[in-house]
Protein backbone atom coordinates (compact mmCIF):
# COMPACT_ATOMS: atom_id res chain seq x y z
CA UNK A 1 0.00 0.00 0.00
CA UNK A 2 2.81 2.33 0.96
CA UNK A 3 4.68 1.54 -2.30
CA UNK A 4 1.51 2.16 -4.31
CA UNK A 5 1.01 5.55 -2.66
CA UNK A 6 4.66 6.42 -3.19
CA UNK A 7 4.44 5.53 -6.89
CA UNK A 8 1.24 7.56 -7.24
CA UNK A 9 2.93 10.61 -5.74
CA UNK A 10 5.93 10.17 -8.04
CA UNK A 11 3.63 9.84 -11.04
CA UNK A 12 1.68 12.95 -10.08
CA UNK A 13 4.89 14.92 -9.58
CA UNK A 14 6.22 13.73 -12.92
CA UNK A 15 2.97 14.64 -14.61
CA UNK A 16 3.06 18.07 -12.99
CA UNK A 17 6.63 18.61 -14.14
CA UNK A 18 5.67 17.45 -17.62
CA UNK A 19 2.71 19.80 -17.74
CA UNK A 20 4.92 22.62 -16.48
CA UNK A 21 7.51 21.90 -19.16
CA UNK A 22 4.87 21.77 -21.89
CA UNK A 23 3.35 25.00 -20.56
CA UNK A 24 6.77 26.64 -20.42
CA UNK A 25 7.52 25.63 -24.01
CA UNK A 26 4.07 26.85 -25.10
CA UNK A 27 4.36 30.14 -23.23
CA UNK A 28 7.89 30.64 -24.53
CA UNK A 29 6.63 30.22 -28.08
CA UNK A 30 3.74 32.56 -27.34
CA UNK A 31 6.17 35.10 -25.87
CA UNK A 32 8.20 34.96 -29.07
CA UNK A 33 5.11 35.52 -31.19
CA UNK A 34 3.99 38.45 -29.03
CA UNK A 35 7.43 40.04 -29.17
CA UNK A 36 7.54 39.71 -32.96
CA UNK A 37 4.03 41.17 -33.17
CA UNK A 38 5.06 44.06 -30.94
CA UNK A 39 8.14 44.77 -33.04
CA UNK A 40 6.13 44.62 -36.26
CA UNK A 41 3.52 46.97 -34.83
CA UNK A 42 6.26 49.33 -33.62
CA UNK A 43 7.78 49.34 -37.12
CA UNK A 44 4.37 50.24 -38.57
CA UNK A 45 3.95 53.08 -36.07
CA UNK A 46 7.44 54.39 -36.80
CA UNK A 47 6.72 54.34 -40.52
CA UNK A 48 3.53 56.29 -39.91
CA UNK A 49 5.46 58.90 -37.93
CA UNK A 50 8.22 59.19 -40.52
CA UNK A 51 6.03 59.27 -43.62
CA UNK A 52 3.04 61.38 -42.53
CA UNK A 53 2.28 64.19 -44.94
CA UNK A 54 3.82 67.04 -42.97
CA UNK A 55 4.00 69.68 -45.66
CA UNK A 56 3.01 73.01 -44.24
CA UNK A 57 3.06 76.45 -45.84
CA UNK A 58 5.14 79.20 -44.30
CA UNK A 59 2.94 81.83 -42.70
CA UNK A 60 4.56 84.77 -44.47
CA UNK A 61 6.81 85.32 -47.44
CA UNK A 62 8.19 82.61 -49.70
CA UNK A 63 9.48 79.30 -48.28
CA UNK A 64 13.23 78.75 -48.22
CA UNK A 65 14.73 75.27 -48.71
CA UNK A 66 15.94 73.38 -45.66
CA UNK A 67 14.81 72.17 -42.27
CA UNK A 68 13.58 74.71 -39.75
CA UNK A 69 15.33 72.96 -36.87
CA UNK A 70 18.76 73.80 -38.26
CA UNK A 71 17.87 77.36 -37.26
CA UNK A 72 15.60 76.71 -34.27
CA UNK A 73 18.32 74.67 -32.54
CA UNK A 74 20.71 77.64 -32.77
CA UNK A 75 18.05 79.80 -31.13
CA UNK A 76 17.58 77.21 -28.35
CA UNK A 77 21.33 76.96 -27.81
CA UNK A 78 21.66 80.69 -27.32
CA UNK A 79 18.62 80.83 -25.02
CA UNK A 80 20.39 78.31 -22.79
CA UNK A 81 22.88 81.01 -21.75
CA UNK A 82 20.21 83.24 -20.17
CA UNK A 83 20.83 83.67 -16.44
CA UNK A 84 18.20 82.77 -13.84
CA UNK A 85 17.68 86.37 -12.73
CA UNK A 86 17.24 87.46 -16.36
CA UNK A 87 14.70 84.70 -16.93
CA UNK A 88 12.71 85.67 -13.83
CA UNK A 89 12.49 89.30 -14.97
CA UNK A 90 11.52 88.18 -18.50
CA UNK A 91 8.69 86.04 -17.11
CA UNK A 92 7.40 89.03 -15.13
CA UNK A 93 7.56 91.32 -18.15
CA UNK A 94 5.76 88.93 -20.50
CA UNK A 95 3.17 88.16 -17.81
CA UNK A 96 2.70 91.88 -17.03
CA UNK A 97 3.60 91.24 -13.42
CA UNK A 98 4.47 94.37 -11.38
CA UNK A 99 8.15 94.85 -10.69
CA UNK A 100 9.45 93.78 -14.10
CA UNK A 101 12.27 95.92 -15.49
CA UNK A 102 11.64 96.85 -19.12
CA UNK A 103 15.16 98.21 -19.45
CA UNK A 104 16.61 94.86 -18.36
CA UNK A 105 14.42 93.05 -20.90
CA UNK A 106 15.63 95.37 -23.66
CA UNK A 107 19.23 94.65 -22.65
CA UNK A 108 18.49 90.93 -22.65
CA UNK A 109 17.00 91.13 -26.15
CA UNK A 110 20.03 93.05 -27.42
CA UNK A 111 22.37 90.43 -25.94
CA UNK A 112 20.38 87.55 -27.44
CA UNK A 113 19.24 89.05 -30.74
CA UNK A 114 20.42 85.87 -32.51
CA UNK A 115 17.52 84.02 -30.86
CA UNK A 116 15.04 86.15 -32.77
CA UNK A 117 17.12 85.96 -35.95
CA UNK A 118 17.32 82.17 -35.96
CA UNK A 119 13.67 81.83 -34.95
CA UNK A 120 12.62 83.91 -37.94
CA UNK A 121 14.93 82.09 -40.35
CA UNK A 122 13.60 78.73 -39.14
CA UNK A 123 10.01 79.82 -39.63
CA UNK A 124 10.78 80.48 -43.31
CA UNK A 125 12.09 76.97 -44.02
CA UNK A 126 9.96 74.66 -46.12
CA UNK A 127 10.38 71.65 -43.78
CA UNK A 128 9.33 72.04 -40.15
CA UNK A 129 9.69 68.40 -39.00
CA UNK A 130 11.98 67.79 -36.04
CA UNK A 131 14.34 64.87 -36.91
CA UNK A 132 13.15 62.38 -34.31
CA UNK A 133 15.00 59.05 -34.10
CA UNK A 134 12.08 56.76 -33.31
CA UNK A 135 14.30 53.68 -32.93
CA UNK A 136 16.21 55.12 -29.95
CA UNK A 137 15.21 54.38 -26.35
CA UNK A 138 16.42 57.81 -25.24
CA UNK A 139 14.35 59.79 -27.73
CA UNK A 140 15.96 63.20 -28.27
CA UNK A 141 13.46 66.04 -28.48
CA UNK A 142 13.51 69.83 -28.24
CA UNK A 143 13.94 71.20 -24.73
CA UNK A 144 10.62 72.31 -23.28
CA UNK A 145 12.27 74.86 -20.97
CA UNK A 146 14.38 76.42 -23.72
CA UNK A 147 11.40 76.48 -26.09
CA UNK A 148 9.50 78.50 -23.50
CA UNK A 149 12.45 80.89 -23.14
CA UNK A 150 12.57 81.44 -26.90
CA UNK A 151 8.81 82.07 -26.85
CA UNK A 152 9.10 84.64 -24.05
CA UNK A 153 11.94 86.46 -25.81
CA UNK A 154 9.92 86.66 -29.03
CA UNK A 155 6.77 87.78 -27.21
CA UNK A 156 8.73 90.48 -25.37
CA UNK A 157 10.36 91.70 -28.59
CA UNK A 158 7.00 91.87 -30.36
CA UNK A 159 5.50 93.94 -27.56
CA UNK A 160 8.42 96.36 -27.53
CA UNK A 161 8.27 96.76 -31.32
CA UNK A 162 4.55 97.43 -31.12
CA UNK A 163 5.12 100.05 -28.43
CA UNK A 164 7.62 101.68 -30.80
CA UNK A 165 5.05 101.79 -33.60
CA UNK A 166 6.55 98.85 -35.49
CA UNK A 167 3.23 97.03 -35.48
CA UNK A 168 3.56 95.05 -38.70
CA UNK A 169 6.99 93.80 -37.62
CA UNK A 170 5.49 92.80 -34.28
CA UNK A 171 2.68 90.92 -36.01
CA UNK A 172 5.11 89.14 -38.34
CA UNK A 173 7.32 88.06 -35.45
CA UNK A 174 4.32 86.62 -33.61
CA UNK A 175 3.41 84.68 -36.75
CA UNK A 176 6.96 83.33 -36.85
CA UNK A 177 6.62 82.35 -33.20
CA UNK A 178 3.36 80.58 -34.06
CA UNK A 179 5.16 78.72 -36.85
CA UNK A 180 7.75 77.59 -34.31
CA UNK A 181 4.93 76.45 -32.03
CA UNK A 182 3.39 74.42 -34.85
CA UNK A 183 6.70 72.84 -35.81
CA UNK A 184 7.36 71.99 -32.16
CA UNK A 185 3.92 70.47 -31.60
CA UNK A 186 3.49 68.54 -34.86
CA UNK A 187 4.23 64.83 -35.22
CA UNK A 188 6.25 64.37 -32.06
CA UNK A 189 5.66 62.72 -28.69
CA UNK A 190 3.06 64.08 -26.30
CA UNK A 191 5.48 66.34 -24.40
CA UNK A 192 6.48 68.14 -27.59
CA UNK A 193 2.84 68.50 -28.58
CA UNK A 194 1.99 70.12 -25.25
CA UNK A 195 5.10 72.32 -25.40
CA UNK A 196 3.95 73.56 -28.79
CA UNK A 197 0.53 74.48 -27.39
CA UNK A 198 2.23 76.44 -24.59
CA UNK A 199 4.26 78.40 -27.15
CA UNK A 200 1.09 79.10 -29.14
CA UNK A 201 -0.42 80.59 -25.98
CA UNK A 202 2.50 83.05 -25.72
CA UNK A 203 2.02 84.12 -29.34
CA UNK A 204 -1.78 84.32 -29.09
CA UNK A 205 -1.68 86.45 -25.92
CA UNK A 206 0.43 89.10 -27.65
CA UNK A 207 -1.60 88.88 -30.85
CA UNK A 208 -4.79 89.45 -28.86
CA UNK A 209 -3.31 92.61 -27.32
CA UNK A 210 -2.04 93.80 -30.69
CA UNK A 211 -5.38 93.21 -32.44
CA UNK A 212 -7.42 94.82 -29.67
CA UNK A 213 -5.08 97.85 -29.50
CA UNK A 214 -6.27 99.07 -32.94
CA UNK A 215 -2.63 99.62 -33.91
CA UNK A 216 -2.94 97.51 -37.07
CA UNK A 217 -4.69 99.06 -40.07
CA UNK A 218 -7.45 97.27 -41.94
CA UNK A 219 -5.15 95.94 -44.65
CA UNK A 220 -2.81 94.50 -42.02
CA UNK A 221 -5.74 93.02 -40.10
CA UNK A 222 -7.14 91.43 -43.25
CA UNK A 223 -3.81 89.83 -44.03
CA UNK A 224 -3.54 88.61 -40.44
CA UNK A 225 -7.02 87.06 -40.60
CA UNK A 226 -6.08 85.13 -43.75
CA UNK A 227 -2.83 83.93 -42.19
CA UNK A 228 -4.64 82.79 -39.05
CA UNK A 229 -6.96 80.78 -41.30
CA UNK A 230 -3.93 78.95 -42.71
CA UNK A 231 -2.62 78.43 -39.18
CA UNK A 232 -5.97 77.00 -38.09
CA UNK A 233 -5.90 74.51 -40.95
CA UNK A 234 -2.44 73.28 -39.91
CA UNK A 235 -2.86 73.32 -36.12
CA UNK A 236 -1.09 70.27 -34.58
CA UNK A 237 -3.44 67.35 -33.95
CA UNK A 238 -3.61 65.52 -30.62
CA UNK A 239 -4.10 61.97 -31.95
CA UNK A 240 -0.82 61.49 -33.87
CA UNK A 241 1.14 62.43 -30.75
CA UNK A 242 -0.47 59.51 -28.94
CA UNK A 243 0.33 57.11 -31.79
CA UNK A 244 3.93 58.33 -31.67
CA UNK A 245 3.95 57.70 -27.92
CA UNK A 246 2.91 54.09 -28.58
CA UNK A 247 5.76 53.71 -31.11
CA UNK A 248 8.28 55.05 -28.63
CA UNK A 249 6.85 52.90 -25.83
CA UNK A 250 7.38 49.77 -27.94
CA UNK A 251 11.10 50.58 -28.19
CA UNK A 252 11.32 51.13 -24.43
CA UNK A 253 9.44 47.92 -23.61
CA UNK A 254 11.48 45.86 -26.07
CA UNK A 255 14.68 47.16 -24.47
CA UNK A 256 13.29 46.46 -20.99
CA UNK A 257 12.47 42.87 -21.97
CA UNK A 258 15.99 42.34 -23.32
CA UNK A 259 17.51 43.48 -20.04
CA UNK A 260 15.25 41.46 -17.71
CA UNK A 261 17.16 38.98 -15.57
CA UNK A 262 15.83 35.68 -14.21
CA UNK A 263 15.77 37.17 -10.74
CA UNK A 264 13.60 40.06 -11.95
CA UNK A 265 11.27 37.58 -13.62
CA UNK A 266 10.93 35.63 -10.39
CA UNK A 267 10.15 38.80 -8.45
CA UNK A 268 6.69 38.74 -9.97
CA UNK A 269 5.79 35.79 -7.77
CA UNK A 270 5.23 38.46 -5.16
CA UNK A 271 1.55 39.39 -4.71
CA UNK A 272 1.30 42.31 -7.15
CA UNK A 273 -0.86 40.85 -9.88
CA UNK A 274 1.96 38.86 -11.45
CA UNK A 275 -0.01 35.62 -11.34
CA UNK A 276 -2.43 37.06 -13.89
CA UNK A 277 0.42 37.19 -16.40
CA UNK A 278 1.96 33.80 -15.71
CA UNK A 279 4.28 35.27 -13.07
CA UNK A 280 6.24 36.80 -15.92
CA UNK A 281 7.46 40.37 -16.19
CA UNK A 282 7.85 39.84 -19.92
CA UNK A 283 4.20 38.91 -20.37
CA UNK A 284 3.17 41.83 -18.21
CA UNK A 285 5.19 44.12 -20.48
CA UNK A 286 3.66 42.59 -23.61
CA UNK A 287 0.21 43.11 -22.14
CA UNK A 288 1.07 46.73 -21.24
CA UNK A 289 2.21 47.47 -24.79
CA UNK A 290 -0.80 45.82 -26.41
CA UNK A 291 -3.28 47.69 -24.23
CA UNK A 292 -1.39 50.98 -24.56
CA UNK A 293 -1.42 50.60 -28.35
CA UNK A 294 -5.17 49.94 -28.30
CA UNK A 295 -5.72 53.07 -26.20
CA UNK A 296 -3.52 55.10 -28.57
CA UNK A 297 -5.74 54.06 -31.48
CA UNK A 298 -8.75 55.31 -29.54
CA UNK A 299 -6.94 58.56 -28.72
CA UNK A 300 -6.24 59.03 -32.44
CA UNK A 301 -9.97 59.43 -33.07
CA UNK A 302 -10.44 62.10 -30.39
CA UNK A 303 -9.57 65.03 -32.68
CA UNK A 304 -12.64 64.18 -34.78
CA UNK A 305 -15.06 64.08 -31.84
CA UNK A 306 -17.06 66.96 -30.34
CA UNK A 307 -15.51 67.95 -27.03
CA UNK A 308 -18.23 66.38 -24.87
CA UNK A 309 -17.86 63.04 -26.66
CA UNK A 310 -14.05 63.31 -26.60
CA UNK A 311 -14.09 64.03 -22.88
CA UNK A 312 -16.39 61.04 -22.31
CA UNK A 313 -14.09 58.75 -24.29
CA UNK A 314 -11.07 60.06 -22.38
CA UNK A 315 -12.81 59.41 -19.06
CA UNK A 316 -13.63 55.85 -20.16
CA UNK A 317 -10.00 55.18 -21.08
CA UNK A 318 -8.76 56.63 -17.79
CA UNK A 319 -11.22 54.47 -15.84
CA UNK A 320 -10.10 51.32 -17.67
CA UNK A 321 -6.44 52.09 -16.99
CA UNK A 322 -7.06 52.73 -13.29
CA UNK A 323 -8.97 49.44 -13.02
CA UNK A 324 -6.28 47.47 -14.86
CA UNK A 325 -4.60 44.53 -13.11
CA UNK A 326 -1.36 45.43 -14.91
CA UNK A 327 0.77 47.78 -12.77
CA UNK A 328 3.08 48.47 -15.71
CA UNK A 329 0.19 49.72 -17.83
CA UNK A 330 -0.83 52.08 -15.04
CA UNK A 331 2.75 53.30 -14.84
CA UNK A 332 3.25 54.08 -18.55
CA UNK A 333 -0.13 55.71 -19.22
CA UNK A 334 -1.46 59.01 -17.91
CA UNK A 335 -4.72 60.85 -17.40
CA UNK A 336 -4.81 63.12 -20.45
CA UNK A 337 -8.09 64.88 -19.70
CA UNK A 338 -6.35 68.19 -18.94
CA UNK A 339 -4.13 67.82 -22.01
CA UNK A 340 -7.24 67.42 -24.18
CA UNK A 341 -8.81 70.58 -22.74
CA UNK A 342 -5.54 72.53 -23.17
CA UNK A 343 -5.33 71.48 -26.81
CA UNK A 344 -8.89 72.65 -27.49
CA UNK A 345 -8.20 75.93 -25.65
CA UNK A 346 -5.40 76.62 -28.12
CA UNK A 347 -7.78 76.12 -31.05
CA UNK A 348 -10.43 78.28 -29.37
CA UNK A 349 -8.04 81.21 -28.88
CA UNK A 350 -6.83 80.93 -32.47
CA UNK A 351 -10.39 81.08 -33.81
CA UNK A 352 -11.30 83.98 -31.55
CA UNK A 353 -8.33 85.86 -33.02
CA UNK A 354 -9.46 84.98 -36.54
CA UNK A 355 -12.95 86.30 -35.85
CA UNK A 356 -11.64 89.46 -34.19
CA UNK A 357 -9.19 90.30 -36.98
CA UNK A 358 -11.84 89.71 -39.65
CA UNK A 359 -14.41 91.88 -37.87
CA UNK A 360 -11.97 94.76 -37.41
CA UNK A 361 -10.86 94.61 -41.03
CA UNK A 362 -14.23 94.14 -42.76
CA UNK A 363 -17.02 94.39 -40.20
CA UNK A 364 -17.93 90.76 -40.96
CA UNK A 365 -18.63 88.31 -38.12
CA UNK A 366 -17.14 84.95 -39.05
CA UNK A 367 -19.13 81.83 -38.24
CA UNK A 368 -16.47 79.50 -36.87
CA UNK A 369 -16.71 76.18 -35.06
CA UNK A 370 -16.22 76.34 -31.31
CA UNK A 371 -13.90 73.43 -30.34
CA UNK A 372 -15.87 73.15 -27.08
CA UNK A 373 -19.36 73.40 -28.54
CA UNK A 374 -21.11 74.31 -31.78
CA UNK A 375 -20.17 77.80 -33.00
CA UNK A 376 -18.40 80.79 -31.48
CA UNK A 377 -20.84 83.27 -29.95
CA UNK A 378 -21.11 87.03 -30.56
CA UNK A 379 -22.76 89.98 -28.87
CA UNK A 380 -22.57 93.64 -29.88
CA UNK A 381 -23.11 96.81 -27.90
CA UNK A 382 -22.48 100.03 -29.79
CA UNK A 383 -19.09 99.80 -31.45
CA UNK A 384 -17.93 96.99 -29.14
CA UNK A 385 -18.03 93.34 -30.14
CA UNK A 386 -17.65 90.45 -27.71
CA UNK A 387 -16.73 87.02 -29.12
CA UNK A 388 -16.50 83.93 -26.98
CA UNK A 389 -16.05 80.19 -26.77
CA UNK A 390 -18.11 78.35 -24.15
CA UNK A 391 -14.98 76.72 -22.73
CA UNK A 392 -14.31 73.29 -21.29
CA UNK A 393 -17.38 73.13 -19.04
CA UNK A 394 -19.55 73.04 -22.17
CA UNK A 395 -21.96 75.67 -20.83
CA UNK A 396 -22.62 79.04 -22.43
CA UNK A 397 -22.24 81.79 -19.82
CA UNK A 398 -23.32 84.48 -22.30
CA UNK A 399 -19.82 85.86 -22.61
CA UNK A 400 -18.99 85.99 -18.92
CA UNK A 401 -15.27 85.40 -18.63
CA UNK A 402 -11.92 86.60 -19.90
CA UNK A 403 -9.33 85.72 -22.53
CA UNK A 404 -7.39 83.82 -19.87
CA UNK A 405 -10.36 81.69 -18.74
CA UNK A 406 -9.19 78.09 -18.84
CA UNK A 407 -11.36 76.19 -16.40
CA UNK A 408 -14.30 76.46 -14.09
CA UNK A 409 -17.51 77.98 -15.40
CA UNK A 410 -16.28 80.95 -17.46
CA UNK A 411 -16.25 81.45 -21.20
CA UNK A 412 -13.08 82.29 -23.15
CA UNK A 413 -13.68 85.85 -24.32
CA UNK A 414 -12.16 88.52 -26.55
CA UNK A 415 -13.59 92.06 -26.71
CA UNK A 416 -12.79 94.56 -29.44
CA UNK A 417 -13.96 97.96 -30.67
CA UNK A 418 -14.21 99.02 -34.30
Amino acid sequence: MHDRTHKTIIWLLSAAVGVALVAAVFLSATDGERRNAMRNRAATLRDQAQFRNLSRPVLRGEPLPGNAWDEYNLALDDAQTIRDDERVNLVKFVGRIPGASRASVEQLLAAHRVVIEHLRLGAQRSNGQYPYEWTHVGLAMPSIMLSRQVAMLAAAQARIWSDQGRNQEASDLLLDLSQFAGDLGTNGPLLSNLAGIAVYFSAFDELRDLVASQRLNRRELSRLAETLKVMDRNFPAFGPAMMNEAAWMAIIIDDEITQLSTQEEMSFFKPRGGWRHGFSARRMLFDAFEKNDAYAQRYEQIDRLPFAAAEKEMAAIVAEIKASDNPMLRQITSDLTKALATHRQGIARLRLLRAAAMYLSTGETLTLDDPFGTKLRFSKAGDKLKIWSIGSDGTDQNGRGTWESASGHDDIVVEISR
